[in-house]
């Protein structure tokens, strides 16, 4: 959604993971395990930093996201259940991190703000019916093993429908300016 309103994405990964990010629309891939990580966002932003950082990993790296946010007007938004605990002082964000730390939990959302998540949900499957955005099929892993079931997405059953596409999916549009956009095999 983010490069269809024409942001400009950085993203992180380990090195295997660089080339699917990269599919997926990023504008930059950095390695994620890089001790310099937050040198290198600051050097592709002129030094100002990011606007925003989508925060789910947690421990060192939320450090990290703080230190990659601009200043003032920059948002580190934590998702999902991050690993470790982050401490953040009254001290660090008047002295060292000027920017704005939002908590985002979906459930939370939906039933504080319904407007705002039917709003939300709205635009999204507006992209969806548009073919600007695609939902694909969930991953799972066997726990035991923590290995994938398949890697072959022909032997994963079809996408259910949704109240965004009732009649299931429907293929992406070429054309118009996500026009060059690539799915994942």
């Amino acid at each position: 959604m983010a490069k269809h309103y024409g942001a400009t994405v950085t993203a992180t990964a380990s090195p295997g993971k660089h080339e699917a990010v990269r599919v997926l629309g990023a504008d930059h891939v950095l390695d994620s395990r890089s001790p310099d990580l937050v040198l290198q966002v600051l050097e592709l932003t002129g030094g100002a930093g990011v606007d925003l950082v989508l925060e789910s990993v947690g421990g060192a790296m939320f450090e990290v996201s703080l230190a990659a946010a601009k200043r003032v007007t920059g948002r580190v938004v934590v998702n999902g259940l991050p690993a470790g605990d982050a401490a953040l002082t009254h001290w660090d964000l008047v002295y060292r991190h000027q920017i704005h730390v939002v908590g985002l939990n979906i459930g939370v959302l939906s039933q504080s703000a319904p407007k705002m998540f039917a709003d939300v949900m709205g635009e999204m499957c507006a992209l969806i019916a548009a073919g600007v955005l695609a939902p694909d099929r969930p991953l799972s892993t066997i726990l035991a093993t923590g290995r994938r079931p398949s890697r072959n997405w022909r032997h994963m059953p079809p996408r259910a429908s949704s109240p965004c596409c009732p009649d299931g999916p429907q293929p992406r549009r070429r054309g118009g300016r996500q026009g060059n956009r690539v799915r994942l095999p």
